[in-house]
């Protein structure tokens, strides 16, 4: 008891600290790790779970409805593959950002990873483990596997 009651007040004070949250009805469970939250545009009725990984340096949209399940990562930076060797040697490497879009409705189970640049269509599911490295297009769709593939189609 007295444990919920610790994690539901870091909770409310993690939300506190980051006004982009307010008044939306976002559902967090366990504290996420969000990066760079300025960058951050969020829908309503939104639920991120616990060991959720949020990169928003170069830009996230999450619509509305929309579920991230454990251990999720949406990631919106990696190296810069060019002059990988020369990037490889420095202190502090080059990276790249990309902005990621997530629709309307979509569930991304548990931890599946979305990388940089990627845009997936309203209403699809990302199945448990799978990455998805190219955009979705497809509304109402099932997605599973590494790369993720559509499995099927029209999500009842």
């Amino acid at each position: 008891m007295l444990i919920r009651l610790v994690d539901k007040f870091q909770r409310e004070l993690y939300r506190l600290f980051h006004p982009v949250l307010w008044g939306k009805n976002i559902q967090i469970n366990g504290i996420p790790r969000i990066y760079d939250i300025k960058h951050l545009k969020i829908g309503r009725n939104v639920s991120i779970n616990t060991g959720c990984v949020l990169q928003c340096y170069g830009g996230l949209e999450i619509g509305d409805n929309v579920t991230i399940s454990d251990g999720a990562k949406i990631l919106t930076r990696s190296l810069d593959m060019k002059n990988y060797m020369d990037n490889a040697s420095k202190t502090e490497r080059d990276h790249v950002d990309k902005k990621v879009i997530i629709g309307s409705g979509t569930w991304i189970a548990s931890n599946a990873i979305i990388l940089p640049g990627v845009s997936i269509a309203s209403n699809c599911i990302i199945a448990a483990g799978g990455v998805v490295s190219r955009c979705i297009t497809e509304n109402n769709s099932l997605f599973a596997g590494v790369p993720a593939k559509r499995l099927r189609g029209v999500i009842e």
